[in-house]
């Protein structure tokens, strides 16, 4: 085939079929590529372990807590709750406690790292006293000696105040509310009464809260 026989009007024939296969091709293969990555983006997005409603949830869960300490002049609020931690030699239930939420007054420091997964049986004056479902708070300097007493100590708590968060459905205890004083101004200023009204009040929506998510 000579030079003139792909020539149609002065139009390179051969060379421009050449130009639209090679560009049909490229369209091919990049719309390919488009759908492939428009099709594995949905499926990350169906597969995220977060549901919007999950994140409204804890994010209501935390302006309670906020709310909670700023009313009542803590320092620290948080919701600690119970789960499994697996199980002893003897193959009895190890039980044990996190912190899932926590707010802090600035320059308070955060003790989410620290109270993760501890050990239950170590606190069983916390458990004693969470148990009794009581909003009183509690000056750690008068409490009775024990591991619970240390590590609030430790922390350099001056002052605390807990309830029990309920499982709505069969009423047992999932976990508590808790409330930390670091500043011996703030305790001092502390309204015992305002401060088991709105515990009461919070728990109360906390605990309907949690169980939505």
């Amino acid at each position: 085939m000579t030079e003139s026989d792909n020539q149609f009007f002065n139009i390179d024939v051969f060379g421009s079929w050449m130009d639209v296969g090679l560009a049909v091709g490229m369209f091919v293969i990049g719309f390919a590529f488009v759908f492939k990555s428009i099709l594995g983006l949905r499926k990350s997005k169906g597969c995220s372990p977060f549901k919007q409603q999950s994140i409204a949830v804890h994010s209501r869960v935390h302006e309670q807590l906020t709310e909670l300490r700023v009313l009542t002049g803590a320092g620290r609020a948080q919701i600690c709750m119970f789960h499994n931690g697996g199980t002893f030699e003897s193959g009895s239930s190890m039980k044990k406690f996190s912190v899932t939420h926590e707010s802090l007054a600035l320059a308070i420091e955060s003790t989410l790292q620290k109270k993760k997964e501890m050990v239950v049986s170590a606190f069983t004056h916390l458990i004693e006293h969470v148990s009794k479902d009581d909003p009183s708070p509690l000056i750690v300097s008068q409490m009775e000696d024990s591991f619970w007493k240390s590590f609030l100590i430790s922390q350099r708590v001056l002052m605390t105040c807990n309830l029990p968060i309920f499982c709505q459905a069969k009423g047992t205890i999932v976990g508590y509310l808790c409330l930390e004083w670091c500043s011996l101004k703030h305790m001092d200023d502390a309204d015992d009464e305002k401060i088991q009204m709105e515990m009461e009040e919070k728990r109360s929506i906390v605990q309907a809260l949690i169980s939505e998510g």
